[in-house]
């Protein structure tokens, strides 16, 4: 039953943790850790029990109760995180990607600039030309060096890729701090 637990809770926080694209979210890292701990001290119980090896056994508890412990304190601040925090790692995230980063991502979520401002604080190249002509939200609308206007009614029909992003993030780390609090109370 834990070699599947532990599947589960390194492929819900290896989703999440590819979710969010921009940023490095430490806590999927940590549940990505305890579902591989989990994973090898699954092994290690299974030997023990195979042949009634007493040692073996003994250390699968202890470590299994640690586990339990980081599992726990994990999947409990994924569930305590605040918007503001959220923004603000995504906000970290953003100054330090690269601009092929930003522009992926803003295909990705279909939205232009972290916080659509024109210029933007951030970085005044986060909508770039190339960037605004492969958005949905800008393909009816007028860009830069057209005929017809500049890049503001792009900017004011697309949503703010903060917004898009932490709507992502914040489902992911829900769900993977709701799957390692359910499965960290099965190991007690």
């Amino acid at each position: 039953m834990f070699q599947m637990v532990a599947c589960l809770l390194i492929g819900v926080a290896a989703t999440a943790r590819i979710a969010a694209k921009i940023t490095n979210v430490s806590l999927m890292g940590g549940l990505i850790a305890c579902g591989v701990i989990l994973l090898l001290i699954a092994v290690v119980g299974l030997v023990g029990a195979v042949r009634h090896h007493q040692v073996f056994l003994f250390f699968y508890m202890i470590i299994l109760f640690l586990l339990f412990l980081v599992q726990f304190a994990v999947a409990c601040a994924c569930l305590a995180l605040t918007p503001t925090q959220q923004k603000g790692m995504l906000a970290q995230g953003w100054a330090k990607s690269t601009s092929t980063v930003k522009a992926n991502v803003q295909i990705w979520f279909d939205c232009c600039s972290f916080n659509n401002s024109y210029p933007n604080p951030i970085n005044d190249t986060d909508c770039s030309m190339d960037s605004l002509l492969q958005l949905k939200c800008c393909s009816n609308k007028t860009v830069e060096g057209s005929e017809a206007g500049s890049s503001n009614s792009c900017l004011t029909t697309c949503p703010k890729c903060v917004d898009a992003i932490r709507e992502h993030l914040k489902r992911a780390i829900k769900l993977a701090g709701i799957i390692g609090l359910i499965f960290s109370l099965t190991e007690v």
